[in-house]
């Protein structure tokens, strides 16, 4: 009811990301092959205050006293990261010699990737609150301790470590002049540690504060194989196996959690054939790949869904909020993606991408999960549920005109881009990271559309351009960590001029 492009919010929101980033490459050539050395360092600070007031409300809608923040609560978060990762690659690589049937490379890798969080969500005038008389009462008469005046209901602090190893090769065979027979293969190593410290609200020394060291190592190899076939200059087919995975890790989670305390890494396996080609005197281009992709043991987060039982001193544990990874079997991916460029004549050119993905849970499963009582959690998972923020179809058409002649010594063009981004899910079916379970929810397609017009010269250029045109009002990711979710759309129609010159 605030009008189009407005929201409400009754706190102040901000946002502040910094960084910066070096990095050095060395590139030697030795007699028996080429050296290339590269180092980088990132270093990010990010902060963000937030409008909490819908997300504590649906917190006191649970009717436990640990959340009875009194009347309509209003409330806000704050968010502090500091990331810092280092990384060291050294590979040596054959020479480009035409004489040799065979090339190759070797390498190593490191990387080290610290991270440090400081999270506190508020809740204005917390210490006149019914929720924090209880906590009062318990610190002083359970755990014999004082519980000071706060707003601060919850504060977590988070440190972690990453740190990767690797070893990795390939080699090429150029079995006759046109097919070519490549083989790689990478060895990998990872530690982790995480260590978490909660406390709600903040001094509260009982059931809701949460201190855990966790650690996780792991290692494994994962590998490639390519055929190249190359029918002539102009057109090449492809088949290729390849292998990759993402790090598993440590749920740092409080006692009696249904949660596991570890969850390992997920791999995908894909198998991909395809084609690049050129044709009518290289006026027209047609590129396609058809994959299909087996993704198992894929990590998903999940809510804890239960009680807590009690504590060492007998006070029973409400419901208290936790999140945590699970691996559910496997899921598959199949999809096609295209490109497809034309030039008209010396003026027109078009070109065009088209893609169709289908992933889905590929075996139908029940997740149990059994805490320290015993009790048992199960949630099914059927065959064929969407994996989220995933489209079936997408696409994107454009067009440009670059006609004969000039204008103040530069070539005029216009171009006109249209995009389409099909439906997504945004939770796989019955899973939701949130405050409260909720059923699988969508983002529609949406089609947008872009044109620019200009002069490029040989050392300047400049535009005029207007992106969404049809002024689309696209949700592009909706977040349901709120009690009424939180969207977020496509940039309203944007007028605007580029003026770009090369000293």
């Amino acid at each position: 009811g605030v009008g189009d492009l407005n929201q409400v919010r009754f706190e102040d929101e901000s946002l502040d990301d910094e960084w910066y980033q070096a990095s050095l490459t060395v590139n030697a050539a030795l007699p028996f092959g080429d050296l290339i050395v590269a180092a980088s360092y990132f270093d990010r600070k990010f902060a963000y205050e937030a409008d909490a007031t819908d997300y504590e409300f649906s917190f006191q809608q649970f009717g436990y006293v640990i959340y009875d923040f009194g009347g309509d609560p209003r409330g806000f978060a704050t968010n502090h990261d500091n990331t810092r990762i280092t990384t060291l690659e050294a590979r040596l690589q054959s020479s480009n010699d035409a004489e040799s049937r065979w090339s190759w490379l070797g390498g190593v890798f490191y990387s080290k990737e610290a991270g440090h969080t400081n999270f506190d969500s508020f809740v204005r005038d917390y210490q006149d609150t019914p929720a924090f008389a209880y906590f009062s009462y318990l610190e002083d008469n359970v755990y014999n301790g004082t519980l000071a005046a706060t707003e601060t209901w919850f504060l977590g602090r988070y440190e972690s470590e990453l740190e990767q190893y690797a070893v990795f090769g390939e080699i090429g065979f150029d079995v006759t002049e046109n097919f070519t027979i490549t083989a790689g293969g990478r060895w990998f190593e990872s530690d982790q540690t995480f260590n978490l410290h909660q406390e709600a609200p903040a001094g509260f020394s009982g059931f809701s504060r949460t201190d855990a060291d966790t650690e996780s190592s792991e290692d494994g190899s994962v590998g490639k194989l390519n055929f190249t076939f190359r029918i002539d200059d102009d057109r090449m087919v492809y088949a290729t196996w390849s292998e990759g995975f993402r790090n598993g890790g440590a749920n740092p989670v409080r006692p009696i959690s249904i949660l596991p305390r570890e969850f390992k890494s997920d791999t995908l396996t894909n198998m991909e054939i395809g084609a690049k080609t050129e044709w009518l005197e290289n006026r027209m281009r047609l590129n396609v790949s058809v994959y299909s992709m087996q993704w198992d043991d894929f990590a998903v987060q999940i809510e804890d869904p239960q009680n807590g039982g009690n504590d060492e001193n007998g006070v029973p544990i409400p419901a208290v909020f936790q999140l945590g990874y699970v691996n559910l079997p496997s899921a598959e991916i199949q999809g096609v993606e295209s490109e497809f460029t034309f030039a008209v004549n010396e003026a027109w050119q078009i070109d065009a991408t088209l893609g169709w993905n289908n992933a889905e849970v590929s075996k139908a499963t029940v997740l149990r999960l059994e805490d320290d009582l015993g009790r048992v959690f199960e949630r099914p998972v059927a065959k064929g549920a969407r994996l989220p923020l995933t489209p079936e179809w997408s696409g994107a058409l454009g067009v440009e005109w670059r006609p004969r002649g000039q204008l103040m010594n530069a070539q005029p063009f216009a171009r006109l881009d249209l995009a389409y981004v099909g439906e997504v899910v945004t939770n796989l079916e019955g899973f939701e990271s949130v405050v409260g379970q909720a059923g699988v929810s969508t983002q529609d397609a949406y089609e947008t559309a872009d044109f620019r017009i200009g002069l490029e010269g040989e050392v300047w250029s400049g535009s005029f351009f207007v992106e969404n045109l049809s002024d689309e009002r696209a949700v592009t990711f909706r977040s349901n960590r709120w009690a009424e979710p939180r969207l977020t759309i496509t940039r309203p129609r944007t007028f605007g001029m580029q003026f770009r010159y090369e000293f």
